[in-house]
């Protein structure tokens, strides 16, 4: 059974202890950003001929797990906003055409 976030009221009803479930979304619907921008960047890494751990030595940072290049392309986790223009300027392009058309 896969996994499902679920989102809560700020005020449970009355007699009931606890949140009040409001709506369920898998997590299929909540990754669509991730892996959108994930493929993105994998896609302009490849045509630079890098692989992943020259990209983070590039970048500054690892390329296994913890939010590293490995798990950017596989949209478990989003580079922050100084992470994009390092991808940005590694890659030639800027942060708005790395998120052209995801956001």
């Amino acid at each position: 059974m896969k996994a499902a976030k679920q989102f809560y009221d700020e005020r449970p009803p009355r007699g009931r202890r606890g949140a009040h479930v409001v709506k369920r979304i898998s997590q299929d619907q909540t990754k669509p950003t991730n892996s959108l921008l994930g493929q993105r960047l994998r896609d302009l890494r490849l045509a630079t001929g890098l692989n992943q751990a020259e990209a983070a030595t590039k970048l500054g940072i690892g390329y296994g797990g913890g939010g590293r290049v490995s798990d950017h392309e596989l949209g478990h986790h989003l580079p922050t906003l100084t992470l994009l223009q390092r991808y940005a300027e590694l890659f030639g392009t800027t942060v708005s055409e790395l998120l052209r058309g995801i956001m």
